[in-house]
């Protein structure tokens, strides 16, 4: 769970939004509640964002712990005896799972949404976008190369290496509006300091 402040200038509303995967095994997010309008529960806080943030976060963790308390455990049986199949793959990387909740929190799927109807293009570009982010953090290397790590994770790239080399181009074009949709999103996960804005990648 985190929270988001969506809507139109005087008409916004804060959400505990919940992260989930679909059929298909993309990423997703939905409403699992909402708080209260922006401008009202600000009145609560005598208008100060950052004590409105810290509980509805706070809010967010106790709906979080709810749900998870819900979940009935697994059993799990193990034989001795059972042999692993010669050549089939049992181990995986699932390191890059908190930066998925992180890229989920950043909106990144909206950002590409947005994207995606500016283009004409029928492959996953959310997907390339967030397999390349993971490879530059876990395992910078050339696009080949990061293309290659992605395969070794859980859930591995179901485009190829040629839609990949095709998205490059759309991420150029499109650079200076990620950046600006996921500074105006960050403020929602961590609100920040602004009285004071540097023009280069600092405040970034």
């Amino acid at each position: 769970m985190y929270v988001a402040i969506n809507g139109v200038k005087n008409n916004k509303s804060v959400y505990i939004m919940q992260s989930y995967r679909k059929e298909n095994g993309q990423t997703s997010s939905r409403v699992y509640r909402k708080l209260g309008r922006l401008d009202e529960l600000l009145a609560r806080f005598a208008g100060n964002q950052d004590e409105m943030m810290t509980w509805a976060k706070q809010e967010a963790a106790k709906d979080t712990s709810s749900y998870n308390s819900k979940t009935e455990p697994v059993s799990l049986s193990l034989f001795q005896n059972a042999r692993i199949p010669k050549d089939e793959e049992r181990s995986f990387n699932v390191g890059y799972l908190f930066l998925q909740q992180l890229c989920t929190e950043l909106r990144l799927d909206n950002i590409c949404r947005k994207i995606r109807s500016r283009h004409k293009f029928t492959y996953d570009f959310h997907a390339i976008l967030t397999d390349l982010i993971y490879a530059r953090i876990l395992s910078p290397s050339s696009k080949l190369s990061s293309y290659s790590f992605c395969n070794s994770l859980l859930e591995p790239p179901k485009y190829s290496l040629q839609n990949l080399y095709r998205a490059l181009s759309v991420m150029a074009e499109e650079s200076g509006f990620i950046q600006e949709e996921l500074y105006r999103n960050s403020n929602f996960v961590h609100p920040r300091n602004k009285r004071v804005l540097y023009y280069d990648c600092t405040n970034y």
